[in-house]
């Protein structure tokens, strides 16, 4: 691939590819009890270096697995969600899945491929926001359909009071996509934008303001 290809098709991709891939990861992991049952998330840190494995190897239930990549994946493709990803799963360090599916943008003239490379963009929202909440799911402090107006209550009485976990963490709570000028507000300040902000209508929509009220 040529350098100014690359640079040309970077920033046409670089957002796409990741965001809907975010909310995708979110429902995988928030739903991984169910792939492999007693297999605690906090474990995740102490985890060996990687190595190639088969599902049954790693403990984990293949054709929950498998269909859970077709049905997310497959299905965000062909609806354009996203133009393509790569996705890896491993469990106790063996990798059950390293693939990549579709490609770099909607002109689909650069297939996606293992060993290119993504700009990190939003991965605070997988890596901080979601991994807490997932330990909050595990731990049974909270639950996905938990409003967040339970926790957070000046969204009582507000258009957000309905707003789930669930909802926030698959991007169709409603949302705005972000407020003015954020970077000029303290946490506070911009919960409170956010609170006062409309919200619109419960469709996929990509919000900035998600980790902002997950750290909360």
């Amino acid at each position: 691939m040529k350098i100014e290809n690359w640079a040309t098709q970077k920033k046409a991709w670089r957002k796409r590819i990741l965001c809907v891939a975010l909310a995708s990861f979110s429902i995988l992991l928030l739903s991984a009890q169910t792939a492999a049952p007693g297999y605690p998330l906090s474990r995740w840190l102490d985890a060996p270096k990687l190595h190639a494995a088969t599902p049954r190897e790693a403990g984990i239930d293949s054709a929950f697995l498998f269909h859970a990549v077709d049905s997310i994946i497959t299905r965000a493709i062909e609806m354009r969600a996203f133009p393509g990803c790569q996705l890896l799963v491993a469990r106790d360090g063996k990798v059950v899945i390293d693939s990549s599916f579709g490609y770099h943008d909607f002109s689909r003239r650069i297939p996606v491929e293992n060993d290119h490379l993504y700009d990190l963009a939003s991965l605070t929202k997988m890596t901080a926001s979601t991994l807490a909440l997932a330990l909050l799911a595990e731990r049974h402090e909270i639950d996905l359909d938990d409003r967040l107006s339970k926790f957070y209550k000046p969204f009582a009485g507000t258009d957000k009071a309905r707003i789930t976990f669930r909802e926030v963490l698959a991007h169709r709570s409603g949302l705005p996509s972000g407020v003015p000028r954020p970077w000029l507000m303290t946490r506070d300040s911009l919960l409170i934008a956010i609170r006062d902000v409309p919200l619109r209508t419960k469709v996929y929509r990509y919000p900035t303001c998600r980790s902002c009220l997950c750290r909360k």
